[in-house]
């Protein structure tokens, strides 16, 4: 193969939009195909088990997660980057609907 085939996947590896590019992209190449497709990944493939994955964290800020790696080491590190990407629960201290509770009575 002598070519690389980019895919723009979702945190499960589902591919999106896939296109063959002659040379190895650039971050900013796979961040504006990432982008272009509304997606937090990118994996770009030469050869048989040589992958490399680009990722989007919270604050839109694109990286190399992972090069030249074979295909159970990018499945991991996208599980573990999506887990750390992923925003925390807004907590909230108001009671929970369902949960009040009624007034004791006073004695007399």
């Amino acid at each position: 193969m002598t070519g690389y085939v980019m895919a723009a996947t979702d945190a499960d590896g589902k591919r999106l939009a896939e296109r063959i590019v002659s040379t190895a992209p650039t971050l900013g190449e796979a961040a504006d195909y990432g982008n272009s497709h509304r997606t937090n990944y990118v994996s770009v493939r030469h050869g048989h088990d040589d992958i490399t994955l680009y990722g989007r964290d919270a604050t839109g800020t694109w990286s190399v997660l992972v090069a030249h790696a074979p295909a159970p080491v990018v499945v991991e590190m996208r599980r573990r980057h999506d887990a750390l990407s992923r925003s925390e629960p807004a907590w909230d201290d108001s009671p929970p609907v369902g949960f009040e509770y009624a007034p004791t009575p006073e004695d007399d």
